[in-house]
């Protein structure tokens, strides 16, 4: 899982490095960071949906691990939940 994460982690600063926005705003316009928010940004629906996935992986993992062994009592069954058949 560590090389897994690292070889992601280096991906996704290639791909953000590598990456250049189209359009570029008015000269006259601000942009706070209120304003930054407000606004569709792919990239950060990305990151956003990137960070949901990893929580509901992350989470199914946690509770299915006290699930299996404190209310099932059977570790073994652990395998099976985390292994995606």
């Amino acid at each position: 899982m560590l090389v897994y994460g690292l070889v992601a982690a280096i991906l996704f600063v290639v791909t953000f490095l590598s990456t250049k926005g189209r359009i570029s705003p008015p000269a006259q316009q601000k942009n706070t960071g209120i304003t930054g928010f407000k606004r569709f940004d792919p990239e950060l629906t990305l990151e956003d949906s990137f960070f949901i996935i990893m929580m509901t992986i992350s989470l199914r993992a946690i509770t299915g691990t006290f699930y299996f062994k404190y209310y099932v009592e059977r570790a073994d069954l652990m395998a099976a939940l985390l292994w995606p058949t």
